[in-house]
């Protein structure tokens, strides 16, 4: 059970006649004597921190073993290996000269590949280099941590929306969730890429200095991302206007007070308020930006810039998406050049209206990640050829929407009555909860049933019926997550209501849209 110990509106003014949630109940010895036992030796800290070296130590093993199932040539094999031999024999800022078959270059930002460089080097002091599993081991345990890093800035992210923060075995279960997906060795196994949970840890760290109001270290933080991966571009856009809109809030923006003199200077502060913020947020993006591509330009700029930009306006449409339904269409002239400017539009569109919906909604709020999870979704909607493994960042953010947004009981109550119907209406709001996690569920499931549809064809492309059956799976879940996000509180109103026959009158102890 969550408990909250935050008081309900008006606390402060019924003091007197507030009930207290029952503490739990006290052992005999306790009552009597006034003493408490001593902790087992599994709850001492020297316990724990052996514990958890062993649990990540036995994580890291269990990655390394699974690098010796096996599976066709991956990403691996055909782009990221190479490209170490050229960053290990020519050196680092070389990588970009990579062009398997005609023309196609290792399109990954170079952050990405270092960890890959870095696997190769002590592949090849080993003599591993060659060995198709061996070097696949030592790269799959150089980026092993990363997927628990993402879980380490999860459960950060509960820990700052829970009174009290997830503990114990409960709290290993939550790393789970991120460390322990299918999805992760779905992306890792099938097609080699690994460089996905290191981009989700930037994007997360970087929500948690835009909760914090650090706009320099968030920009930071999602260059960091862009450089590690430039899907992170989708997800940029609704954390940008979130800053932005919550600069303004800090400032006490109001839209329509703009009548008096007094009025117009509020917000005058405000808008200079936002703009600091803004400066300070794209200064640091953009300068982490140069510090990292500038040598990379310097010494190599064509090889660069074709890698990063400009070769994707030459690949053809390979469809599984929106796309595979117009191959016989006009519209593949617009996907061959404007996929990616699509994608970005519909993102920013689904931003606007959710924003526009949700006054509320900003840096600290769980339904952030929901907004995360809808925009990505863009990606693998729109862009100009679907790979199933391009599923994996919206299942980390779906995960986390609904694990941070587990009901909590108020610590306070007016009434012992108010109290008690709270206590009973909680299993329902648990149980409806619960089927939150249909959303990363469904994720999962639209990514195993694109993996069946495209080894159909032995990966020779996407057939019929599955880009339909992949587009129909993207808009449900899309579809979910914005109804979701913009009447969160009225579906599960309406749901306690009529499947329990339960009415929340009191704002707070509703589980959602906080």
């Amino acid at each position: 059970m969550a408990i909250s110990e935050r008081q309900p509106p008006g606390a402060d003014q019924q003091q007197s006649a507030q009930f207290v949630m029952p503490a739990m109940p006290e052992t005999p010895d306790q009552r009597t004597l006034g003493v408490t036992s001593p902790e087992p030796w599994y709850r001492t800290r020297w316990a724990i921190r052996i514990g958890m070296a062993l649990l990540i130590a036995g994580y890291i093993l269990f990655w390394g073993l699974t690098a010796f199932y096996t599976v066709n040539p991956t990403d691996i094999d055909v782009f990221f290996v190479p490209d170490t031999h050229i960053a290990l024999s020519r050196g680092f800022l070389f990588i970009y000269q990579l062009r398997v078959g005609v023309q196609y270059p290792n399109a990954n930002g170079p952050l990405s590949m270092i960890p890959f460089t870095i696997a190769a080097w002590l592949a090849q002091q080993r003599g591993w280099l060659g060995d198709v599993y061996l070097r696949r081991m030592l790269i799959f345990a150089v980026f092993a941590p990363f997927p628990l890093l993402v879980g380490w800035e999860a459960l950060r992210a509960t820990d700052r929306h829970f009174a009290r923060p997830l503990t114990g075995l409960t709290r290993i279960v939550a790393y789970g969730v991120f460390a322990l997906t299918p999805e992760l060795w779905h992306s890792a196994l099938f097609y080699g890429h690994m460089e996905q949970p290191m981009e989700v840890w930037f994007v997360l760290a970087g929500v948690r200095f835009l909760a914090e109001r650090r706009a320099a270290p968030a920009g930071i933080m999602l260059a960091l991302a862009l450089l590690t991966r430039s899907v992170t571009a989708v997800v940029l856009i609704p954390l940008t206007l979130i800053l932005l809109r919550d600069a303004l809030t800090d400032g006490d923006f109001r839209m329509r007070a703009w009548v008096n003199a007094a009025d117009r200077a509020r917000n005058m502060r405000a808008f200079w308020h936002a703009g600091q913020m803004l400066f300070r947020y794209l200064s640091a993006l953009a300068l982490t930006l140069g510090c990292v591509l500038g040598p990379f330009l310097l010494v190599d700029r064509q090889d660069t810039i074709f890698s990063l930009v400009t070769f994707r306006s030459a690949l053809p449409v390979g469809g599984g998406n929106f796309w595979g339904l117009a191959l016989a269409s006009n519209w593949q002239d617009i996907a061959m050049k404007d996929d990616s400017l699509l994608t970005l539009g519909l993102a920013t569109l689904l931003t606007l209206v959710v924003l526009a919906v949700r006054r509320n909604l900003n840096a600290r709020s769980t339904d952030l990640y929901g907004l995360l999870a809808l925009t990505s979704l863009c990606f693998p909607l729109l862009i100009k050829m679907f790979w199933p493994y391009y599923l994996l960042e919206t299942y980390f953010y779906a995960a986390l929407w609904v694990l941070a947004s587990l009901p909590q009981l108020l610590a306070w109550y007016a009434t012992p009555q108010e109290a008690t119907q709270a206590q009973e209406s909680y299993t329902g709001q648990l149980v409806i909860w619960a089927s939150g996690w249909l959303l990363p569920v469904g994720v999962v499931a639209s990514a195993l049933v694109a993996e069946y549809g495209i080894s159909a064809n032995s990966y020779g492309g996407w057939v019929a019926p599955w880009p339909a059956v992949n587009t129909l799976l993207f808009l449900i879940l899309m579809a979910v997550s914005l109804s979701w996000l913009l009447l969160g509180r009225q579906l599960w109103d309406w749901a306690l209501r009529g499947i329990l026959g339960v009415y929340l009158k009191r704002a707070n102890a509703l589980p959602y849209n906080q």
